[in-house]
């Protein structure tokens, strides 16, 4: 999935960051976490089931085969590697991603569109040599 979709953390950050930031309770139980998890698992399995019909239509196969796990569809997708995206989904949603917010919010504007342009060039360079 990352060969076709190396932005799925953004698409994690644009579609949960809202659920992320509000407060789900059912009485005393705060259910947020479980939500932005299902939220996760939903949109990267779809992302991944999409990425696979992709591959097949432009290169004729896809990059993985889930057959040998229980719960699949076609080989595309399976529930443990979906669970296993949600699990690192929220390691990066509550760990990493506010770790580079705090890092980057200490840079000035200038300094962050250079460093946002020169990985913008490098992701449009792998792009177009990947597809050469």
């Amino acid at each position: 999935m990352d060969y076709l979709f190396p932005d799925s953390p953004l698409v994690l950050i644009f579609s949960l960051s809202g659920l992320k930031k509000k407060r789900v309770c059912l009485g005393r139980l705060c259910i947020t976490p479980l939500l932005v998890f299902v939220g996760i698992v939903v949109i990267t399995t779809v992302l991944e089931l999409s990425g696979s019909y992709i591959m097949e239509l432009i290169y004729g196969e896809w990059l993985w085969d889930y057959t040998r796990f229980s719960f699949n569809f076609q080989g595309r997708i399976a529930l443990n590697p979906s669970l296993r995206f949600g699990i690192g989904g929220m390691i990066f949603l509550y760990g990493f991603q506010p770790l580079f917010e705090k890092l980057t919010s200490r840079w000035s504007d200038r300094v962050l569109y250079t460093v946002s342009a020169v990985l913008a060039l490098l992701f449009l360079a792998d792009v177009i040599f990947t597809l050469l």
